[in-house]
Parts: C-alpha cells; sequence; structure tokens
C-alpha cells in the first residue's frame, strides 16, 4: 500500500512539473510566483511577456491587426522550428521593449519579416523570407543578430538604423535592393563574416510590384551618406548587381559587392568607417564609393 501510495503521489508531482514547464506566458496568462494558469496557444496578435515556445505553425494570413507577434521587455520566443506566416501587410515579430529574444524559426510574407524598436535585444537562427518590405529591420542600439539568413525582400535583405548593432554570420541574398543597408546617421554598427550574394536582383522583384525596383545602384553590403565608425569585416560577397538602368537613368549592369556612399566634394572616397579583410567572388575594390541618389 505504501508503495503504491508513494508512487501515485511521484506521478501526480511529475506531471504538475511538466505541466508548469510547458507554459506558454502571453500578455494575461502568467505562470509565476505560486499561480499556474492554463496554457493557451499563441495567437496572432499575442503580445508575449515571459518566455513562449511555438508549438505549430502561426498562420496570420488572414490577421489585420498589429505585429502578428510582439515581444515586451525581457521576453523569449522559441519559434522551435515552426513558421510564423504573415500578408505582406503586417510585421511578423516586433520587438518594442529592451532585452527580449527570438530564436529558431521562420519567418515568411510579411511587411517586415522582423522589426526591432528597442535596444540590447537578441535575433538567432531566424531564417526570413519573402518580405514586402525588409527582412529584417533594426531601429534602435545595441542588438544582436547572429546565424540569421535574409531573402527574397522587396527592399533590402537588413536595413540597420541604429547605433552599436552586431550583425554576425548571417547569409543574405536574392533581395531586390541591398543585402546589408547601414542607413544615413547610423554609428559604431559591427557588420562581420557575413556571406552575401545576388542581391539587388530583378528577378526578385518580379515577384513584387514594379515601383518596388527604382533604377539605382544597390550593392551587397552599403554604407550610406552620413554614417559613421562602423566596421565591416571578414565579409564575403559576391554576384550583387550594382546598377539597373532605366530610360531616366541609363547605365550598364556591373557588379557591386561593397558599397560606402561617403565622399567628398569631388565622389572620392571619404568614409571614417572601417573596411577589414572582406573578400570578393569577382573584382570589385573594397571600398567603392558613390555620390547620394538623385
Amino acid at each position: 500500500m505504501r508503495v503504491v501510495l508513494r508512487f501515485t503521489v511521484g506521478l501526480m508531482m511529475g506531471l504538475f512539473v511538466l505541466g508548469i514547464s510547458n507554459a506558454q506566458n502571453v500578455e494575461g496568462f502568467p505562470s509565476h510566483k505560486g499561480r499556474f494558469n492554463k496554457a493557451k496557444p499563441l495567437s496572432c496578435g499575442d503580445k508575449i511577456t515571459s518566455h513562449a515556445v511555438l508549438y505549430s505553425d502561426l498562420d496570420c494570413s488572414d490577421y489585420s491587426g498589429g505585429a502578428a507577434l510582439t515581444l515586451g521587455e525581457g521576453a523569449s520566443l522559441n519559434l522551435n522550428r515552426k513558421k510564423v506566416i504573415g500578408n505582406y501587410d503586417i510585421n511578423c515579430i516586433e520587438i518594442t521593449e529592451d532585452g527580449a529574444k527570438v530564436w529558431n524559426g521562420i519567418v515568411t510574407h510579411c511587411d517586415n519579416g522582423i522589426r526591432v524598436r528597442s535596444n540590447r535585444n537578441k535575433i538567432t537562427d531566424v531564417k526570413v523570407s519573402d518580405s514586402a518590405s525588409r527582412g529584417i529591420r533594426i531601429d534602435k542600439d545595441e542588438n544582436l543578430l547572429i546565424k540569421c539568413l535574409a531573402a527574397h525582400s522587396a527592399s533590402q535583405g537588413i536595413v540597420i538604423k541604429g547605433n552599436d548593432n552586431k550583425i554576425f554570420s548571417c547569409k543574405v541574398h536574392d533581395n531586390c535592393r541591398d543585402g546589408i543597408e547601414i542607413d544615413e546617421g547610423a554609428e559604431g554598427n559591427l557588420v562581420f563574416n557575413n556571406h552575401v550574394e545576388d542581391n539587388g536582383n530583378p528577378e526578385t522583384c518580379a515577384y513584387f510590384p514594379e515601383e518596388e525596383y527604382k533604377p539605382w545602384n544597390y550593392a551587397g553590403i552599403d554604407v550610406l551618406a552620413g554614417s559613421k565608425n562602423n566596421k565591416i569585416k571578414h565579409n564575403r560577397a559576391g554576384c550583387n548587381l550594382g546598377c539597373v538602368g532605366s530610360d531616366a537613368f541609363p547605365c550598364t549592369a556591373q557588379e557591386r559587392d561593397f558599397w560606402d556612399e561617403n565622399v567628398d566634394d569631388y565622389g572620392n572616397c571619404d568614409s571614417t568607417n572601417e573596411w577589414e579583410s572582406n573578400s570578393i567572388v569577382c573584382n570589385n575594390a573594397v571600398p567603392e564609393c558613390s555620390p547620394s541618389p538623385p
């Protein structure tokens, strides 16, 4: 009898602990400090405030609210090798407060696949594809992006608008405009050991409205005018199409892998950014410069 009682108590305790460990926390569903509500699956429009796991693909193709998923302060989201699917009009994942983490999954068919509106967040091993705007957009500071993929976006694969962000070991390919763009005024960012190829590609843009593909100079990694103290090191780039013409802007297509738009009044390189040990598949030098677009 004692053996049976001990087994029963042990089984109940094991199930209790298992229930706690599988809890997903979204806003209104806390599971800490002694109170454990029943976990609910993630739904389109949820704000995650603690830890969440995506146990099945989240299809938000019919959702018309804000972001498909939003992460609050210190929240974490394990995509668990599953997909978040948008409808080209919504951002799929937005990080709105500091210190969040997202990892290990797929984000597709969004406006911006991932948009980072806060500081000191970490995104690891996320594959972002087929975005109507950017694959990954970083608006704020000190964020970390590691081993991600950004492909088949109507604009840039990755765009950095904040300061002191780090982009490590990502693969960026077949985006309509620049592969990785450091925006005007952005400072102190480190772009290190990334593989960037086949960007600025009209074949990719054929899937999007024609106005998305304007005739101008794109690049694998493009540092815009007014940015400074950025470090672009140990990246590999190739087959990024630099110049696509029109009747109003005639030019000859050429490969442009690394491009720094900080120039002096005579069009010469006047960059305060650091370019080091980047490798090119074809014949371009590092860095190259251009005037600002008309």
